[in-house]
C-alpha cells in the first residue's frame, strides 16, 4: 500500500510540473494505478527471470508502442488474448512497480512533446518472445528484423 501512494504521488508531482510550465503542450490524459498495475504484472510475468533492466523496460514499451498504433488501452492491450501474459500473481517485487511506473512516465514525457525521454524501444516494434533470461523484440508479427539495444539506456543495465 505504501508503494502504491508513492507512485501515485509521483505521478500527481510529475503532471502538476507538467500543467504548470509555461512552455507546456497540451496535457495528456492521466494514467491511473490499474495502469501501472497492468504494466508492472506483464513485466513480472514475461520478464522475471531476465537480468537487464532494459530489457524489462523494453516489455513495457511494447504495450504503450501499442497503445500508441491504437490497439486500445493499457488494460484493453495486455488483456488481449493471447497477446501478454497478463494474470494475477501473488506478488510483485517493488522494483518492477518502480520500472513500470518509469517507463510510464517517459511514455507520457514523450506525448506530451518531449524528446530524448529515454525510450529504450522504437514505435514500430510491438512484438517480442523470451526464451527466460531474454527476451527478443521484433517489429512484425513474424518478422526477422530484432531490436538491437542501440539506444541509449537509463538504466544500469
Amino acid at each position: 500500500a505504501g508503494l502504491s501512494l508513492l507512485i501515485i504521488a509521483i505521478i500527481f508531482a510529475f503532471l502538476i510540473a507538467r500543467l504548470t510550465r509555461v512552455d507546456a503542450v497540451e496535457p495528456v490524459s492521466f494514467y491511473t494505478y490499474e495502469d501501472i498495475d497492468a504494466v508492472a504484472t506483464v513485466i513480472y510475468n514475461e520478464a522475471r527471470g531476465v537480468k537487464s533492466d532494459t530489457q524489462k523496460a523494453c516489455v513495457a514499451w511494447t504495450i504503450l508502442n501499442r497503445v500508441d498504433a491504437g490497439y486500445g488501452s493499457i488494460i484493453e492491450v495486455v488483456s488481449s488474448a493471447g497477446q501478454f501474459a497478463y494474470y494475477p500473481v501473488e506478488h510483485i517485487p517493488d522494483d518492477i512497480y518502480t520500472l513500470a511506473a518509469d517507463v510510464i512516465l517517459r511514455w507520457v514525457e514523450e506525448k506530451s512533446g518531449e524528446e530524448n525521454v529515454g525510450r529504450v524501444l522504437p514505435p514500430e516494434y510491438m512484438w517480442f518472445f523470451g526464451d527466460g533470461e531474454h527476451n527478443y523484440f521484433r517489429d512484425s508479427f513474424k518478422g526477422n528484423r530484432y531490436w538491437d539495444y542501440s539506444l541509449d539506456s537509463p538504466y544500469k543495465n
